[in-house]
């Protein structure tokens, strides 16, 4: 999971950041949005408010979650309704929440030190993602379902006993995860840059999208035998990672080449390409490999051409994000999908040649390949995204007269040719 831009919400919002949000405005099957103060919301199908963004109108350090808006119960903080609060260094969330949403609070800058109430039962993605000051998180010792050991937060449940936060400003080098976690959740250690050594113990089974993102001190990794689930790249934008261990036996990863691949009844996934092979330029991926996981390759500077076998049929969103040094690359025609940010900023790619398998190009697929100078868009293109071929100031599609590419072209100012 990559959050390289704010939510369609937060952009939404913002442009009205000094306006009611009328009942009117909704859209077909979309909830209301009122606005009370510095705060919008929804009301649940039980009446009660969810946050959903906040406007930090008086640019406040601190503040404290209101229970109740305009009468009714505030009982969840939406995803991201938090994020970008630049100047929010302390939140009290009251104990009329019982839900947190993914990254809540995510990219709050100043952010250092939150307190959580006994009401919150359910909590997603890693709240205080990229909240680089955070260093304190608090909760009671009677909470029911939250537990904060050496200032780290963990989750609960009959389910489950889940690593949600990791926060920043630990500043450690080294991190033992406690025997007994069953899982890491997304992003749970994303931004940790101090971190050079992590210990995962066997009690794990699960590790989430991007858990170890951006852990540029992260220079090796042993991986247990009970992990049976493994989300996107977990070790993305990891610069200094060089080792993936996992023993010969492992049911389901396998390292090959310094490449760790997920393999089930369903797929043979290529999750991470590591930074085993710094002075490598090439690389083919194995046959019968059939799924490019999301972020895979991302920003692997140094790769400059990768062949994808036929055997591939998916190929993740961000697969190949910012490698920039990438200059060929071929899609096989059993792919039916370009998905969002895939090449994004591969800024040294001059050429792409699309299959006419493919059916859909996701949101900034293209963007910011500053090289690219034709793309030949078949007519089985029924779907291209926002912002697929932004910032390419070189490139001419090619596509075919009456087609959904050459509309697509039209209406987004895009140079074209038959």
């Amino acid at each position: 999971m990559k959050h390289r831009f704010l939510s369609l919400i937060s952009l939404v919002l913002a442009m009205f950041i000094a306006l009611p949000i009328l009942p009117a405005m909704a859209e077909e099957n979309e909830p209301t949005v009122y606005q009370s103060g510095d705060f919008s919301y929804i009301l649940l199908e039980d009446g009660t408010a969810e946050i959903v963004y906040y406007f930090q109108i008086e640019h406040s350090s601190e503040i404290v979650i209101p229970d109740e808006l305009d009468g009714y119960v505030v009982s969840s903080i939406g995803d991201e309704a938090f994020s970008y609060r630049a100047y929010l260094q302390s939140v009290t969330i009251p104990g009329s929440v019982t839900s947190i949403g993914d990254n809540a609070f995510s990219i709050c800058d100043s952010l250092q030190s939150v307190t959580i109430s006994d009401g919150v039962i359910s909590i997603g993605a890693n709240p205080f993602y990229r909240c680089t000051k955070l260093k304190e998180i608090n909760v009671s010792s009677t909470h029911p379902c939250l537990v904060v050991k050496d200032g780290v937060l963990f989750y609960k449940s009959e389910q489950e006993t889940r690593l949600v936060t990791y926060p920043n400003a630990l500043g450690a080098v080294e991190y033992c995860i406690p025997a007994g976690v069953t899982s890491i959740g997304d992003e749970a250690f994303y931004g940790c840059e101090k971190l050079e050594s992590i210990t995962i113990p066997d009690s794990v089974t699960s590790i989430g999208n991007a858990a170890f993102s951006s852990c540029r001190s992260l220079q090796s990794i042993t991986i247990p035998d009970s992990v049976a689930s493994i989300g996107a790249n977990p070790f993305s934008s990891c610069s200094d990672l060089t080792e993936i261990n996992v023993s010969s036996n492992h049911s389901c990863l396998e390292v090959m080449d310094g490449v760790l691949f997920f393999k089930s009844k369903d797929e043979i996934r290529l999750v991470t390409y590591s930074r085993t092979h710094k002075e490598k330029t090439e690389y083919s991926i194995p046959a019968g490999v059939t799924c490019i996981g999301d972020y895979a390759f991302d920003e692997c500077h140094f790769l400059q051409s990768i062949t994808i076998p036929d055997s591939i049929t998916y190929i993740g969103d961000g697969a190949f994000y910012a490698c920039r040094s990438l200059q060929s690359i071929n899609i096989p025609d059993s792919v039916t999908s370009i998905g969002d940010d895939t090449f994004y900023a591969c800024r040294f790619l001059q050429n792409i040649i699309i299959p006419d398998g493919i059916t859909s190009i996701g949101d900034n697929a293209f963007s910011a390949c500053k090289s690219l100078e034709s793309i030949n868009i078949p007519d089985s293109v029924t779907s291209i995204g926002v912002n697929a071929f932004q910032d390419c100031p070189s490139l001419t599609l090619t596509v075919t007269e009456g087609s959904y590419a050459e509309t697509y072209a039209i209406e987004n100012d895009i140079p074209y040719t038959y």
